[in-house]
């Protein structure tokens, strides 16, 4: 484990997955600017923030692009590569490369907030706490979500993902697309789950209950 950026000097690509903050990733990137060559690709793996945003204060922006991984990861074989405006051809074909090579399913998407999955998945998470409003519960929900195609089911996926993380970015889906997106309640009861450190499989428990080794 390294927590110096000194030894940074000659890579060709560094992928940043710090928390869903903006003015956290704008401050990784400007450190990490300060110790990487030129050609270096500074790849953000937000689920949800805008690449320009990101990149409005660096002295590189051709060279910052998204890729989104997605939870588990092991398991996802998709990759989502976000191109900003300012984000070059090259910086793109080094993004598809690398996802290539790693066995992924790769596309390429437009910038915007949540870019083309987590539009998606936001809608789909919804209609999700809903559902356990209504009485269903997280088995009933995964067992559906898996039997329509999805790898892994929809009430797993936001355990895996932290229920934390979750939150955070539906507040800022429910600040842009509102109404649209359904029930302004749920973005407060994410919070009520996080206030009670139910985050999911990081903190033992979420939606569901896990043990150790399990």
């Amino acid at each position: 484990c390294q927590t110096t950026l000194a030894n940074f000097g000659k890579c060709d690509m560094i992928i940043e997955a710090v928390f869903e903050d903006l003015q956290l990733k704008q401050k990784v990137l400007a450190e990490i600017e300060q110790n990487i060559p030129d050609h270096c690709v500074f790849a953000s793996n937000t689920s949800a923030l805008p690449i320009h945003q990101i990149a409005a204060n660096s002295r590189r922006p051709e060279k910052v692009v998204g890729m989104h991984y997605f939870s588990p990861v092991d398991k996802m074989e998709l990759l989502e590569i976000v191109r900003a405006k300012k984000t070059s051809d090259d910086t793109i074909r080094s993004a598809v490369s690398v996802g290539l090579k790693q066995g992924k399913v790769v596309i390429v998407v437009g910038d915007g907030p949540g870019f083309y999955t987590t539009r998606l998945l936001m809608f789909a998470g919804a209609e999700v706490f809903r559902l356990l409003q209504e009485g269903a519960t997280p088995k009933d929900i995964d067992r559906a979500t898996k039997k329509f195609g999805f790898p892994v089911g929809s009430a797993t996926l936001f355990d895996e993902v932290g229920i934390d993380v979750a939150a955070h970015i539906a507040r800022d889906m429910q600040t842009v697309f509102g109404a649209r997106l359904g029930d302004s309640s749920m973005p407060q009861l994410f919070q009520d789950l996080v206030k009670n450190n139910l985050c999911g499989r990081k903190t033992g428990q979420g939606l569901y209950i896990y043990q150790a080794g399990v």
